[in-house]
C-alpha cells in the first residue's frame, strides 16, 4: 500500500466523496472497492497514530491503556462521521476502552464545533457501545472466540 499516515484519512474521505467512484461501474468500481478496502485496513492497522498517539510511545507496545494522545491536528478528525462509525462498528480497533473513549469524544467534539451541545451528545452516543462494537475488547466479550461452525449452534 502506498498510503501514508499524513494523507490516509484525507484520501479515504476523497474516495468516499468522489461521485464517479461512488457510483461508477466496471473498472473504476473495482478500483474504488480496492481503494476503500485498503483505506479501511490501513486505518485499523494504524489507528493509534492516526488518532494522535504521541510519537514517543512505542509503536510495538500492545497495552494501549497508558498511551497519551495529542489534542490538536489529529489526522483521524479528517474522516467523515460515517467512516469513523464504520471503523468503530468493526470492533477491530486495537486500543483499550478508556483511551479510545477519549479519542472518540475528541472526534465528536471536532465534528460538532459551533453546533448545540445536543449535537455533540448525539454523535458521541452514536460512536460508542451499544451503537458500535467499538474495539477488540468489546468485540471479544460479545462474539464467540474461535471458529464458529454449524455445530456451535447444535
Amino acid at each position: 500500500s502506498n498510503l501514508k499516515i499524513e494523507t490516509a484519512s484525507a484520501f479515504w474521505r476523497l474516495v468516499e466523496e468522489e461521485p464517479s467512484l461512488m457510483h461508477g461501474s466496471g473498472e473504476g468500481h473495482d478500483d474504488f472497492a480496492d481503494a476503500d478496502t485498503a483505506c479501511f485496513e490501513f486505518h485499523i492497522r494504524h489507528f493509534s497514530k492516526l488518532a494522535g498517539q504521541n510519537s514517543a510511545a512505542d509503536e510495538a507496545e500492545e497495552d494501549h491503556d497508558e498511551l497519551e494522545f495529542v489534542k490538536d491536528n489529529v489526522l483521524l478528525h479528517t474522516l467523515s462521521v460515517p467512516l469513523m462509525h464504520r471503523l468503530l462498528s468493526s470492533g477491530l480497533v486495537k486500543i483499550h476502552t478508556a483511551p479510545l473513549k477519549v479519542v472518540v469524544k475528541r472526534f465528536a467534539k471536532a465534528h460538532t464545533v459551533g453546533q448545540p451541545h445536543s449535537a455533540y451528545q448525539d454523535l458521541w452516543a452514536s460512536l460508542r457501545p451499544p451503537a458500535v462494537l467499538f474495539n477488540r475488547d468489546h468485540r471479544d466479550s460479545l462474539l464467540p472466540v474461535g471458529e464458529v461452525t454449524v455445530r456451535s449452534f447444535l
